[in-house]
């Protein structure tokens, strides 16, 4: 009954999401059904957080019958879409080459084995109760609360609950921080009909699973073969501190990066096709991304610069990031030192140039065993590509949009007073894990362009 219970849990939104997502990609092609999974599944689960803060509003209780009605009721519009265009809307799209032999076991090779760590994640996802500090602190304290008084009561500062012994307010270590991550592990409790410490770590799984199945469909859909795509995602999922997010479950970084890897993932097939629906995506994704963190505000503005390049000539894209480069040095400069935007302020930060940082920034990716080698792939692809001299213009633009958020990064640490979490080696790891997903999706893509490049040079030889 239990294993019903969570598998409902999961499903309802995942339809719904669905839904949504054959609604919004339209055109038929090979690599359809597995972004319909994959964004349908991150979908439906921030669908799911979005129900919940309705009901409360609404005066509704948290019980499984009401979150799946109101969420039935948001995917009537996708369903009767699809129901009155179903002739042109649900027919896939099976014209492809055919995959030789050796293609084909090494696809089933590496099927296996991204299954095969999915199998092994699950036993310490539903088994191991939450472990992290943060988790313990911050994310879980509010879903505990929420399910014991059955209603989203508010959590304030520490002085502020001080102050107001009496009225039913809560208090922990982040009160201010958005609310997303402990509203799944909340619909995980309801659905469960109790409070169980592992069993709510479930969305993590589906998190890593719903990533996994994004970016095969995204580098299927940017015409990487099956076995190459399925290369790239088995990089991406045997990454030891992805791994350890899924498995130590709680802390809200695996959400953020696969948010932001959604965004720009759909924003470089935009970038690419122009097609509506992946522009679609790319926007609803970028704005959720200030709901998973604080820090997700920065990290949804990247993309803006990537937007500029992609909508205007060069010169005049030039011009304009020029213009914001240096409007946002002046406001450094004005601003005030005490008002707070996305849970930070400029006092806070303490803003200063920190250079003995840069070594503990370079150790955590090229001397860590946080991400493999994979700080090594996108500077061998790069001059690879420099050295055939061909860069396919659709990529400048993503590329811009990732060089700003891995500048931010760098920012982060050399700049602010959060350089102690480099040199302490306790948050570049998991910071970086807001980009390490997007980043790797453009070395697919580089490693694409490398591959044309190749083939074309030796077209023309013979």
């Amino acid at each position: 009954m239990m294993a019903l219970k969570l598998a409902l849990a999961i499903l309802i939104p995942w339809i719904a999401g669905g839904l949504w997502l054959q609604w919004l990609m339209p055109r038929p092609q090979p690599c359809r059904p597995w972004l319909v999974a994959g964004y349908g599944l991150l979908l439906g689960l921030l669908g799911a957080t979005l129900i919940t803060r309705l009901l409360v509003p609404l005066g509704l209780p948290l019980s499984p019958l009401a979150l799946s009605l109101v969420l039935a009721v948001v995917a009537l519009f996708p369903l009767q879409a699809l129901w009155r265009g179903r002739d042109n809307r649900l027919a896939a799209g099976t014209a492809g080459r055919s995959i030789p032999f050796t293609d084909k076991c090494g696809v089933a090779l590496l099927a296996m084995l991204l299954l095969a760590h999915l199998v092994l994640l699950l036993p310490d996802v539903l088994l191991r109760p939450i472990y992290p500090f943060d988790a313990t602190s911050a994310w879980v304290t509010k879903a505990r609360v929420w399910f014991d008084q059955g209603t989203l009561v508010p959590f304030v500062d520490k002085t502020l609950w001080l102050e107001n012994r009496g009225a039913l307010q809560f208090t922990d270590h982040m009160p201010d921080y958005p609310v997303t991550t402990p509203l799944l592990q909340l619909w995980m409790a309801v659905f469960a009909g109790q409070w169980d410490s592992s069993l709510i770590n479930l969305p993590w799984l589906c998190c890593l699973l719903a990533l996994a199945l994004m970016l095969y469909g995204q580098l299927r859909a940017a015409d990487l073969s099956a076995l190459a795509a399925l290369v790239f995602v088995y990089l991406l999922v045997s990454m030891p501190l992805i791994n350890t997010h899924v498995a130590l479950a709680g802390y809200a970084d695996l959400f953020m990066g696969t948010f932001f890897a959604a965004a720009f993932m759909a924003f470089c097939r935009w970038c690419a096709e122009r097609e509506p629906g992946q522009a679609a995506l790319a926007l609803v994704f970028a704005l959720a991304c200030p709901l998973i963190k604080n820090e997700g505000l920065f990290w949804a503005l990247s993309l803006v610069p990537g937007v500029i390049v992609a909508t205007q000539p060069w010169r005049r894209a030039a011009l304009i990031l020029l213009a914001l480069g240096l409007l946002a040095w002046g406001l450094l400069q004005v601003f005030p030192t005490d008002i707070e935007i996305a849970g930070h302020t400029l006092e806070a930060l303490n803003l200063g140039f920190r250079a003995e940082v840069l070594g503990s920034i370079l150790r955590s990716f090229a001397g860590f065993d946080n991400w493999h080698l994979f700080i090594y792939l996108p500077a061998l692809l790069a001059l690879g590509l420099f050295g055939a001299r061909q860069l396919p213009s659709q990529l400048a633009a993503p590329g811009v949009a990732l060089l700003a958020a891995t500048a931010l990064l760098v920012f982060l640490f050399t700049y602010t007073g959060y350089a102690g979490g480099a040199t302490g080696f306790t948050a570049v790891g998991r910071t970086s894990m807001a980009l390490v997903p997007a980043w790797l999706y453009y070395c697919a893509l580089l490693y694409r362009a490398l591959q044309s490049s190749v083939t074309g040079a030796k077209k023309v030889s013979t």
